[in-house]
């Protein structure tokens, strides 16, 4: 596996959805998870100044799939979307690369390997610029071929679905969830 340079993306990546964002409400933010690409915890600790384990504690839930612990943003309130949805993080330069280049995403239950627009949950996908569309989803080609399986496998499995907010609120303190837990969290799911 090829390690993912973090910083030269960030540096590079000159596209915004802050606007669009704004006008939509962070729907994205509401029913989804956020997971952290391999080595993007430890990047983003070390630009804001954190010890990886403090930023865990603080900012994680970890989820046990297939054998493997992926990182993912605690759930319910994202801690760094303010008011105006726009990303606290994007000050370091270290806006979780899912969010970053969100609608353009990796992953779909049909084809992990697929990138694409997500015109199905983003309403504002038909108005981002091509520009922001041909740089997300050419960055994204690349960074496939860097992920592990796992993670793709995780892309288009768990964080695809749709959750309730109030349960997975319930799970926010746990520093490690289960899939199990996780799928009773789905929308739609009876417990």
């Amino acid at each position: 596996m090829k390690l993912i340079d973090f910083e030269g993306i960030h540096r590079t990546f000159d596209c915004t959805m802050f606007d669009l964002c704004a006008e939509c409400g962070g729907r994205c933010e509401y029913n989804t998870i956020v997971a952290f690409m391999p080595g993007e915890v430890e990047f983003t600790a070390q630009k804001l100044g954190l010890a990886v384990d403090a930023f865990v504690k603080q900012f994680c839930n970890t989820i046990r799939y297939d054998g493997r612990d992926i990182y993912i943003l605690k759930n319910n309130d994202c801690p760094f979307l303010n008011a105006e949805y726009m990303c606290e993080l994007e000050k370091h330069s270290c806006k979780p690369l899912c969010c970053l280049f969100y609608p353009g995403t990796i992953g779909h239950p049909d084809d992990k390997r697929k990138v694409f627009i997500d015109d199905e949950d983003c309403p504002m996908a038909h108005r981002v610029s091509e520009d922001f569309k041909t740089k997300s989803l050419g960055i994204l080609e690349i960074l496939k071929s860097q992920l592990p399986e796992l993670w793709l496998d995780f892309f288009a499995g768990p964080m695809w679905r749709l959750y309730d907010r109030e349960k997975l609120g319930h799970l926010r303190d746990q520093l490690q969830i289960s899939t199990e837990q996780l799928k009773h969290c789905e929308i739609g799911s009876s417990e």
